[in-house]
């Protein structure tokens, strides 16, 4: 499994440790109108993890398994999320060369796509923050 703040991705722990900091960072990034839910699903050797990022006026929020009542799913596997994970590849660049897998409405994770990267700046800059800490 891919490993981030020292637990296993899609973990419940990672999920909690993750939610925490977004608890932090988003009500002052998320605009209140805002709405949006996104499927991600790792496959790994043996072992499948997936979760839920949903955005909405309370904030951004993971939830462990997928939902429902999401816009978009993502599929990446073991070697894709390392490599998002140690920058070499960006989000963009897999999904346009079919190393990530997109199901459901396209154009709501383009429209998704400046709120997503504003959130995943901010969620690197508090991580490399807290690391840099301890």
């Amino acid at each position: 499994m891919i490993s981030l703040m020292g637990e296993q991705i899609g973990s419940k722990q990672w999920i909690s440790d993750t939610n925490e900091i977004l608890s932090r960072l988003s009500p002052g990034i998320v605009e209140p109108q805002s709405s949006f839910c996104l499927d991600v699903k790792f496959r790994s050797e043996g072992a499948n993890t997936s979760f839920s990022l949903i955005i909405g006026p309370g904030g951004a929020r993971l939830e462990a398994g997928m939902g429902d009542k999401c816009d978009v799913s993502l599929l990446v596997d073991r070697k894709v999320a390392t490599q998002l994970n140690d920058g070499s590849k960006s989000v963009a660049e897999a999904i346009a060369s079919g190393d990530i897998k997109v199901k459901g409405n396209v154009n709501e994770l383009v429209n998704a796509g400046d709120l997503l990267a504003v959130l995943a700046k901010a969620l690197g800059v508090t991580l490399a923050q807290e690391q840099d800490s301890s």
